[in-house]
């Protein structure tokens, strides 16, 4: 195993401990692995946050292709963003942080880049944290083109 990649498995473990509720997610769309993360599957969840990450596309001028949704319930502290972030780019990714995120607005956006082989991906992420019904932080991926 390199040493890139083994450390950040030793970091991911390490930060399995410090979690009260060790839940993790595994994304399909960039293989990372999103500790305090949940994969969301209630289709009206689904369906809002398409349509946010849709229309953040849309106004970067893209497309999404596929998109992906993981809650975090104790919304984005700064470790989870960094991660998350971390997560991406153990598995290869580029992030480039196109938006800050900002609790006071509760929105943060990225683009992400690997080439896998021959191919080139790319990948609009979407850092979003609601208020209702208590602090809940989603973690939208869009595959671009």
């Amino acid at each position: 195993m390199g040493g890139k990649k083994a450390l950040g498995v030793a970091v991911a473990l390490s930060a399995l401990v410090l979690l009260p509720t060790a839940s993790a997610s595994v994304s399909l769309l960039t293989d990372a692995f999103f500790l305090g993360g949940e994969k969301v599957y209630s289709s009206s969840e689904e369906r809002a946050l398409d349509q946010v990450i849709r229309s953040v596309a849309a106004k970067v001028g893209e497309v999404c292709f596929l998109t992906e949704h993981h809650r975090f319930s104790s919304g984005f502290s700064y470790l989870n963003q960094i991660q998350a972030r971390g997560a991406l780019e153990s598995q290869g990714w580029t992030v480039e942080e196109v938006v800050p995120f900002s609790s006071s607005k509760g929105v943060g956006v990225w683009y992400a880049v690997r080439n896998k082989g021959w191919k080139r991906e790319e990948v609009l992420v979407l850092l979003l944290e609601v208020s209702e019904g208590g602090r809940r932080g989603y973690l939208s991926l869009c595959q671009i083109q």
